[in-house]
């Protein structure tokens, strides 16, 4: 658009400033050598012949503009239900009912028993008893004993160490999709009725832009083996004597007597007289009420309140601002040129009438 602008400027300019030009706009004024005159020749003041002369020059203002438009957010209201419920209430009657039953009454008595038992008598008596013993004789000895020690030997061997290490590698990751919006260039119209040349806009358009892929380091791991010296050490066993002084226990045997006391019991029969209680049961009818209980179950009626959910859509305002171009329309002064009083009629005129 600048470059269309300056274009128009300077063949405005050249037509100014070229002797001998002539320009005609719509056949009701010209331009002759860097003057201005009407079509038909008159005497005119010099402002009137010589008006300041100008290139229209449009800008480009972004006017903010406010839409207001309604969200529906939906909220969540709680009713109130009353419900009639009913609930099992246990309720226990107790019924009377008559039977008759033997009861037992009982009788003491007594009764002799006639039974044999037997006595123990204990008698003291005593016996002997031969055994053996061995008993302990120490002696002190001295005898070789072998024994082990242990020396200690270092010695440096090879390991294999496994290791993990990371190498760098590096990926190319497509970058993101993104939507953009993009006005398409305008063009310069002119109104054929004014003659007045007015910029149109171009439209707002989307498009989706891919953006450049990028580069990603990631590390990746390795196994590797490697041989690594180890100092270790190691116990050798050696075989060594020593002389050890020990005490020699050895058994004797002896023979000893041992008199044992012990006691010896016999029965001896007894006959024993024994009156023994006796009880004697008889049965006596009666007559028994009893209340038998019995469960009788009622429905009892209940109401019962509960909250239940709703869903109520709410409409929720919200404003979005934008920014819409706007073409402002102004006028570059030009050098004004040296005007006469009054504009000569050359070649003249025939008269256009008033």
């Amino acid at each position: 658009m600048r470059f269309v602008c300056r274009l128009l400027a300077a063949v405005l300019m050249a037509l100014a400033v070229v002797p001998g030009v002539r320009a005609s706009y719509f056949g009701q004024t010209g331009f002759v050598d860097g003057a201005i005159r009407p079509a038909c020749c008159r005497q005119v003041p010099t402002v009137a012949a010589c008006p300041p002369r100008g290139i229209p020059w449009f800008r480009v203002e972004w006017v903010p503009r406010t839409v207001t438009f309604h969200r529906v957010v939906w909220q969540t209201q709680w009713c109130e239900v009353q419900q009639t419920c009913y609930r099992t209430v246990m309720r226990t009657e107790y019924v009377e009912q008559r039977r008759i039953v033997q009861r037992p009454v009982w009788e003491t008595a007594e009764r002799e028993i006639r039974y044999t038992v037997w006595k123990p008598v204990v008698e003291q008596r005593v016996r002997e008893c031969r055994y053996r013993v061995r008993r302990p004789v120490w002696e002190t000895v001295e005898r070789e004993v072998p024994y082990t020690r242990w020396r200690l030997v270092e010695e440096t061997v090879e390991q294999e160490v496994q290791r993990t290490t990371f190498r760098r590698v590096v990926e190319q990751v497509p970058g993101p999709t993104l939507c953009r919006f993009v006005w398409e260039p305008g063009r310069w119209t002119v109104d054929p009725c004014t003659g007045v040349v007015c910029y149109v806009p171009g439209r707002l358009r989307r498009e989706v832009v891919q953006c450049p892929p990028r580069q990603v380091v990631r590390l990746v791991p390795q196994t590797e083996i490697v041989k690594v010296p180890v100092k270790r050490c190691r116990w050798v066993a050696e075989t060594a004597t020593r002389k050890v002084t020990e005490r020699v226990c050895r058994w004797v045997e002896e023979e000893r007597v041992q008199r044992i006391p012990y006691r010896v019991c016999r029965l001896v029969p007894q006959t024993v007289v024994k009156k023994v209680p006796v009880r004697y049961c008889r049965y006596v009818a009666e007559e028994v009420i009893h209340r038998v209980p019995r469960t009788v179950y009622e429905r009892v009626p209940y109401t019962v309140t509960r909250r239940v959910p709703r869903l109520v859509p709410v409409r929720v305002p919200c404003t979005f601002t934008y920014y819409v171009p706007r073409l402002v329309g102004t006028t570059i002064p030009l050098p004004q040129p040296a005007c006469p009083t009054t504009l000569p009629c050359s070649p003249p005129i025939p008269n256009c009438g008033t």
